[in-house]
């Protein structure tokens, strides 16, 4: 009798840890950062749970996408590139600021400070790495991660802990070209895993082809809709 209670109990407690709903995601543009090549992402990863739950495992897709090379990660030289060509831009709000740039992990220091942009540059251990094809995240994930390429508040700089009943937002920044291949993006699918065992896959849709908030690719469009 004992032994069948504690078994119960068990199954009990793992039902709630591993339900479906224990780990909500959603996604959306950050239209202020967007402009003709970059499209910024914010995803928000809620935890609907008593326990803290870490998110080991991070993918994202575009089933519009056929050939993924056509979509790069910013990283590296290539996103303090970015900043500083938008450093106006991102300091008119500072709480965005904060959210976008974040600490680096390691670096004991907020990436903007009185310097400005020179603060990126002496924070970010830079590598080779400027920019890398979609396709190639798994691939490399540990690396990005490990030479500070990105920022800690990052998409892909690792593993995610999310306390109890709250949330965490990453981000990431993607670049595409003027191409043929190219399809105006309008939805992401998102793959995560839990250390508690549970997964995600949801699709997101970001916009239609109607909705010019975010200026990313915006060229793909002047043709149907007029100018942005």
């Amino acid at each position: 009798m004992f032994v069948r209670l504690l078994i119960t109990i068990f199954i009990v407690f793992s039902t709630k840890v591993y339900a479906e709903d224990a780990l909500e995601v959603e996604g959306a543009f950050l239209s202020e950062y967007c402009s003709e090549y970059f499209g910024m992402l914010n995803f928000r990863f809620e935890n609907n749970t008593d326990e803290w739950v870490t998110i080991k495992e991070v993918n994202i897709s575009f089933p519009e996408v056929k050939d993924t090379f056509v979509i790069d990660i910013v990283t590296g030289k290539s996103l303090i590139s970015w900043h500083e060509a938008t450093s106006t831009l991102i300091a008119e709000n500072r709480f965005m600021s904060s959210l976008i740039l974040g600490v680096l992990s390691g670096a004991g220091a907020a990436m903007i400070g009185k310097g400005g942009s020179q603060g990126i540059g002496g924070a970010v251990a830079i590598g080779s790495l400027g920019t890398l094809a979609l396709k190639n995240i798994s691939s490399v994930r540990t690396d990005i991660a490990a030479l500070n390429l990105v920022p800690s508040s990052h998409l892909l700089h690792g593993e995610i802990l999310v306390p109890p009943s709250l949330v965490a937002d990453r981000w990431i920044l993607l670049n595409t070209k003027d191409s043929k291949k190219t399809p105006y993006i309008t939805e992401v699918v998102v793959e995560a895993k839990t250390d508690k065992g549970t997964r995600v896959n949801k699709k997101i849709i970001l916009r239609t082809d109607q909705d010019r908030s975010c200026r990313w690719q915006s060229k793909l469009l002047k043709g149907n809709f007029g100018d942005f």
